[in-house]
Parts: structure tokens; sequence; C-alpha cells
């Protein structure tokens, strides 16, 4: 038997037993039969005045309000029912032996239900019949549709017979608004605005530790969204895939934080992110709690953790659609770039901004600018970083004498490295009467955003070299 024959075959089987869920289901509900809810189901709380960003909670609290946006249909099943819960008993369906039958016959689908020898061998399986069936009450009640039962099988029939997923992925983008609803940064990236379900929906993935985290969570009403990933899985094994689809390093790193950085080069803001989730397209086999969306993912933690601090009751920033076009520009240079020096810098500069301790941070920085400007050489480090370093620098401000800065901030990062007892002093800059990390912070950026937009650097195998050519050709005229 094919694989579209074995994907018939199920609809068809699996078909009966859901036509007889819904009739018995029927004459419960009108029974008046108790209905449990959801459990922590998520809730919209409204915004916070200030910033504007969504506030959630969930049904915890109210359990017992008998809200029917919340009612778990799937509550009316069971199998080993007792007399006392009353339940429908899940076990005597029609159609349910032969359904079983198939499935001990075909042994991938009896690995995705984790169908083993056990006291509970068939639990999965029975976790599945009932809220399949509860879903399909809660969308259409319990008058049996074949069309209705087709739009609901359909990305279960996609996630136990196909051989490959299309994923859309998005990472919310934290205390930061936009005046839009799309902006397109290429052909499989835009900025989106999140509707309600997909805000909902989302509210769960991860694992946030603390309330403060998940304030942040809900704060973000915009997300960078990421277009037609397609994933292979020829093992079609279901927890493979949403075990990998709940790994931080599972999704593109590099473009994510190419945005985040683009964001911040072009605008000074770094409020960062902290989930990362993947949307299989019609694919899926355990159906997600009333409207909500199929979704996995996890917890990035990729923001400053000041973030914490009470942030949403202040205003966020706004985008303005100038800012966008510059910071689109950054976004595709990057991500077009074959240059590892830019990835490695942009890996440091991405650290620096998240990290909780700034002496580390400032420590990140300083790589990051090595990365960009020197060439494992082992002389005149510091002279040569200083003539590359004022030679960017001055070309964007006013003259500074970039050597006595750069000294001032590797003595500080010395005084770092060796755990000098002065070290306090020494992170405040007496030449431009400032604290060090932000003038090495404002240094990289510059220089990452200067090299990022010119050609030449940014397709440069060296690009120490092609700076000093630059400065010898400005002083040889």
């Amino acid at each position: 038997m094919n694989i579209i024959d074995e994907a018939d075959k199920f609809k068809k089987i699996f078909e009966n037993i859901v036509r007889d869920g819904l009739k018995k289901a029927k004459i419960d509900i009108n029974k008046g039969v108790s209905i449990d809810q959801f459990h922590e189901y998520p809730i919209y709380s409204g915004d916070f005045e200030k910033s504007k960003m969504p506030n959630f909670h969930t049904t915890f609290f109210s359990l017992f309000n008998d809200n029917i946006e919340y009612r778990d249909y799937s509550s009316l099943f069971r199998k080993y029912v007792t007399k006392e819960d009353k339940k429908i008993d899940i076990g005597k369906l029609d159609g349910i032996d032969e359904f079983i039958l198939f499935i001990e016959n075909n042994t991938k689908i009896k690995e995705m239900f984790c169908i083993r020898d056990s006291e509970f061998k068939y639990a999965f399986l029975y976790m599945f019949i009932s809220e399949f069936i509860g879903k399909y009450i809660y969308t259409y009640g319990t008058r049996y549709n074949k069309s209705n039962y087709n739009k609901l099988i359909f990305p279960i029939l996609n996630c136990l017979f196909s051989e490959q997923i299309k994923l859309n992925i998005i990472i919310p983008i934290l205390l930061v608004q936009f005046d839009l609803n799309s902006y397109k940064l290429n052909e499989t990236t835009k900025i989106i605005k999140m509707s309600d379900t997909i805000q909902l929906s989302r509210y769960k993935i991860g694992n946030s530790k603390g309330t403060f985290e998940k304030i942040v969570k809900g704060c973000a009403t915009h997300a960078l969204s990421l277009y037609e990933y397609t994933l292979q899985y020829p093992s079609n094994n279901y927890w493979n895939i949403t075990d990998a689809l709940s790994k931080y390093r599972a999704f593109p790193l590099f473009i994510i934080n190419s945005f985040f950085i683009a964001l911040f080069l072009e605008t000074g803001i770094y409020n960062g992110y902290e989930q990362v989730i993947a949307i299989p397209k019609d694919w899926m086999l355990y159906i997600p709690d009333g409207n909500l969306v199929n979704m996995h993912g996890t917890t990035a933690n990729m923001y400053p953790v000041y973030l914490e601090n009470g942030t949403w009751n202040n205003a966020a920033p706004k985008i303005n659609i100038e800012q966008l076009r510059r910071l689109k520009k950054i976004f595709n240079k990057i991500i077009n770039c074959k240059n590892k020096q830019i990835e490695m810098a942009i890996d440091r500069l991405i650290r620096a901004l998240v990290r909780d301790n700034q002496e580390d941070a400032f420590l990140d920085i300083l790589i990051g600018i090595e990365i960009l400007l020197t060439d494992n050489e082992k002389t005149e480090v510091t002279y040569k970083l200083s003539m590359r370093i004022s030679f960017i620098m001055n070309k964007l401000s006013k003259d500074i004498d970039y050597r006595k800065v750069l000294k001032e901030l590797y003595t500080y990062r010395s005084a770092i490295v060796h755990g000098n007892s002065n070290k306090h002093k020494l992170s405040h800059s007496q030449f431009l009467n400032k604290d060090c990390y932000s003038i090495a912070l404002d240094i990289f950026s510059k220089i990452l955003k200067a090299i990022i937009l010119d050609d030449t650097l940014i397709n440069s195998k060296y690009i120490p070299q092609e700076i000093d050519n630059m400065i010898i050709n400005k002083f040889s005229k």
C-alpha cells in the first residue's frame, strides 16, 4: 500500500470514530453534562497605558466560570471509564478496533502514537482521539460535516504521511512600536503586526521563569517573520521534529540576530527578543486548545535584563518608515555578505548587549573591534588599531585623538582581566569624560555600521589591510 492509499484509509477509518463520538457528545451536552475548561488558557488583559504593549494572564483563577470560550470538549471522553465520572468511553466508539489494528500494522504511525507494551499502551492514541473530537465540537459543533472533517484532518495526515514540513518563523520584537501592519525586508522576511490569535497562542511558548519575565514576553506588538522554511524529515518521527523545534539553536540565528543588530545600528535600540517560534503550515498531530495556533519554539532570553525593571510602564520607542528603509539596507547587506569577520563581530555585539555584567560586555566589545580591525598581527596592535579606528571614526564625526582613547580603554581592559583594585576608577575616561563601556560601544557600533555600508570593506577578505590601503591612499594624494 502506497502513502496516499495509507493516508486515505486512515482518514476513512478515523471518520467513523469521529461521527460516533459527535453523536454521543451531542446527547451528553443536551443532558447538561459538566464540561471542563482548558487549563490556563491565555487571556488578553489589555495594554499598558504608556508603552501600549499587551499584557496577558491565564484562566487559572477562573476555571469555574463556565465560559463557553474556554470549554474543553475533549473532557467528555475518557478511556477506563468509571461509574462515577460517566464519560464517553473511547474504547467503545464505532470503528475503534479497526483503527487500532490499522495503526498496529504501520510501524511509523505506531511510533508516532508511542504505542508500546505497557499498562497505558494506547494512552497517546486515546488522547489524540478525544482532542480531535473536542476540537471539532469547539470549532463546528456536534453536527458532522464532511468538509469540516477534511479541514481538521488535513494537517494531521500531512504530519503522519508527508516527508516535509513548511514552517513560518516569528520572533516577537520586544518593546518597540511600528506604525504599520507589515513591512517587507526581502522576499522571505517581513516585519508583521501579530494578530490576536498569534499573540494568545505564543503565551505558552517557552519557559518564562518569573513574573517580570512573563510580562516582558508579552510586550511585543510586531514580530520578525521568516517565511517558507522547509524541513525534511525522512524518519517521519513527530517527536524528533517537535524536539528539534523546541531548541534555540535549531533556528536561523544569524538571520534573526542580524535583524536586531541592524535595528540597533540604525536606531540605537536593542530590546531584543524573548522567544523563537515556529508555526508549521498544515502540519500537526496534537491539537492546540480552543482557537490557538499550532506553534513550537522556546525561550531565547536575548534581551537586556533591565527590561524587567518595569520598562513596560514607560513609552516604547517608535520606528518610523525612514528608519525602516535604512534598517532594511543594513540587514540585507549583512545577510548577503560572505564575510566571517562580520558574522563573528555581530555575535560579539549581541553578547555584549544582552550581558548582565558590564565588565564582561566591555570585553566582548573590544574583542569585536579586534575581530574587525586586526588580522593576527604580532606587533604594534594598539597603534594599528588606533590608526584604523581614527580613520573610520573621523570620517563620521569631529577629530578625536583615538590613540589616547584606546590607551584608556586597554588600560581598563587590563585592570578587568588582572583584577586590578583600581578598575572602577579606570572605568571612566578622563580624556572624553565618559565611561569606557559607552565609548567602546559607540566605537564598535559606528565602525561595524561603516564597514557594512561600504561595499569594498564588507566584501573584503582582509578588512584591516583594506583600511590600511585607504589610509595610504588618503595621505599619498
